[in-house]
Formats: structure tokens, sequence, C-alpha cells
């Protein structure tokens, strides 16, 4: 059996690799955050090791013990090593801005992983990750108040893990089966990357879906560093896979990501950025 000391405890749902990337410049790992549920919040400096984590996230523990303890941090902690090696490489494309609007960002085989990261990131955050729980807890429902009520409980915690990530994590037929769905509908979207010399601000739900009123159109933006950000659009463009500089749009994007219908159904919301200034305003016209 490993050490306790061995383990990890304070599971994150928006990884740290991508939390760094909306540090305050010359930090050592701290963002600007606040909780946008309390009008009377203040932005302040906080650790990445802190934000949007919680202990045992993934875990199912049964008595003093622990079933398949820390399989899903492991799994996820190999396709992060995957997702930051994609990111560095979209951000070097951005630091060129010769190839805007001009040369496609990512490989065929890169844009599929660039796809299965955004929709681990929306199903692996904790507001949604928790409904997928509790629905997978209705299906045991008749073990509670058994002797093998924990058991069920634990059975149900892998059950969700194992349908969020990628086939692999167990061998059944189920497993990725959310994971797939997702990156099948995003698939059938165009997207474009956005720079801005502007601040984006991200959240502890960093993906935000919009639909329009007035049509079916579906929008997903999803911010990737401090200036550059993916947005998805359902029945409108062709197909590109390009970077674009969209400053005059930072602003428009910064308050979508604050209204975004996933963060106001959640408990807390952490408006995070590596600009005090852009993140008070984001915050500010949620109020005024």
């Amino acid at each position: 059996m490993q050490d306790e000391e061995s383990y990890t405890i304070n599971e994150h749902y928006v990884p740290r690799f991508y939390l760094s990337n909306f540090c305050i410049e010359g930090s050592n790992g701290t963002a600007y955050s606040i909780e946008a549920t309390n009008p009377y919040a203040k932005i302040k400096p906080h650790s990445i090791e802190k934000l949007c984590s919680c202990n045992d996230m993934y875990e199912s523990q049964i008595g003093d013990d622990y079933f398949w303890r820390n399989k899903a941090e492991k799994t996820l902690s190999v396709y992060e090593q995957k997702q930051k090696e994609l990111i560095n490489k979209i951000k070097r494309v951005a630091s060129n801005k010769n190839a805007f609007g001009k040369l496609p960002v990512l490989s065929e085989n890169e844009k599929d992983l660039f796809l299965s990261f955004v929709a681990i990131m929306l199903l692996r955050n904790k507001s949604i990750y928790t409904q997928l729980y509790y629905t997978a807890l209705e299906q045991v429902e008749c073990f509670k108040n058994t002797p093998l009520e924990e058991l069920a409980k634990a059975a149900a915690k892998q059950a969700t893990n194992a349908l969020i990530l990628p086939t692999g994590y167990i061998d059944n037929e189920l497993a990725g089966k959310f994971h797939d769905w997702v990156v099948s509908w995003i698939k059938e979207m165009s997207f474009a990357f956005i720079y801005s010399q502007n601040y984006f601000v991200t959240s502890n739900m960093p993906i935000s879906i919009l639909k329009h009123k007035n049509n079916d159109t579906i929008e997903i933006w999803f911010p990737l560093t401090s200036h550059i950000g993916a947005i998805f659009i359902s029945n409108k463009y062709p197909r590109t896979n390009l970077i674009v500089d969209a400053t005059e749009k930072t602003d428009e994007l910064n308050v979508r990501m604050c209204h975004s219908p996933s963060l106001v159904s959640s408990e807390s919301v952490q408006l995070i950025c590596a600009n005090k200034e852009a993140l008070s305003l984001a915050y500010n016209k949620l109020y005024h």
C-alpha cells in the first residue's frame, strides 16, 4: 500500500497548467480572483494551488480505505501533459503575427486532441461533474441504508470518472461515452482562435456556452491564456482553423464568461485574471 503522503488529496477540477496561463506576470503562480456571486466581494491575489480544487474530488472512499485511489487523478495528469504541450504550440503560433488569418494553427491529430481537451474541461468541472455523479447515485438508490451503501457510492463515483474520461480509463463499453458525445457535438462546429492585446478573464467554469435567442446557433467561448482563446460556432461560418486578432471583442467575451449559464447555476463563481483592472471591469458589469 502507498504511504498516505504519496497520494494527491487536493485535486484540481481546473488544471494548474491551465490556470498558470492566467497568472500575474512575474508572480510565482498567483492570479487575481473574485467571488462573482457576492456583489460586495474584493479582488484578491490567490495562489493557483488553492483555486478550483477540493479534497478527494474524484475519489471513492469505503470506510478507511479507497477504491482505485488517485486513478482518475493520474489519468487526468497524463492528458494534461499533452494538453499543456498543445496550448504551448498555440501560443507559439500566436507569437507570429504574420500567421494571423493565413496558416492553420493545428494539424488534424492536434485538432482531435484539442476537442478532447475541451470535452474533458467541460465534464470534469465541479458543477457538471457533481450533477453527473448524483445522476449515477440514482442508479444505486436501492442500496441506500444497506451494508452495501458505501460500496455503491464508490462504484457511482468511478462510473462518473469513466464516463467523462476518454476510452481507456476502464475496459467497459460505457467508458468515455460522455466525453465522446461532447467531442462529436463540437466537432460539427466551426472554430477559430482569438488573439487579444488585452486580458481575457476565465473562471472556475472556463467554458461558456451561449445559445442565441433568435435562432438555433450555439457559441462556445473558451479562453486558453490571458491573450488567446477559442470560439466555436454552430450553423454560421465555414470551418476554419486560423488565429485572428479580435482585440476589440475582449470586453464582450469577458462579459460572456461572467454571464455563462453554467456559472449562474453554480454555488460559487470564481472569476480569474492576470490583470486586476480587466477583472474589475468584467466583475462590475455583473452588477451595473
